[in-house]
This record gives C-alpha cells, sequence and structure tokens, in this order.
C-alpha cells in the first residue's frame, strides 16, 4: 500500500474509533485479478435474466 492508502485507512479506522489490530503497516492491500465481468458484454438474453 502506498502512503495515501495507509492515511486513507486510519482517517476512515480513526473516524469509527477502531484500530488496525497489528497496526496498518501489517495490512495489505488486496485486488482483483481484472477478470470481474461486465454486464454491458453479455449476452441480450444472460442481460435480462441479470435485470
Amino acid at each position: 500500500m502506498t502512503d495515501l492508502d495507509k492515511r486513507y485507512l486510519k482517517g476512515k479506522l480513526d473516524l469509527y474509533g477502531m484500530e488496525a489490530p497489528n497496526g496498518i503497516d501489517s495490512m495489505v492491500k488486496l485486488t482483483s485479478g481484472k477478470q470481474l465481468w461486465n454486464y454491458d458484454n453479455l449476452e441480450p438474453t444472460e442481460k435480462k435474466l441479470v435485470l
């Protein structure tokens, strides 16, 4: 995580009176594998089922 990520996370935790159990430096940033489906790319019949 960048310093900006850590400051943002600390601010959010402080807002609710919470702390990271092992400190913010021990937390890791998780991201998706960029394999999420985009509903605009679905076939029209599949799109009807989702909506």
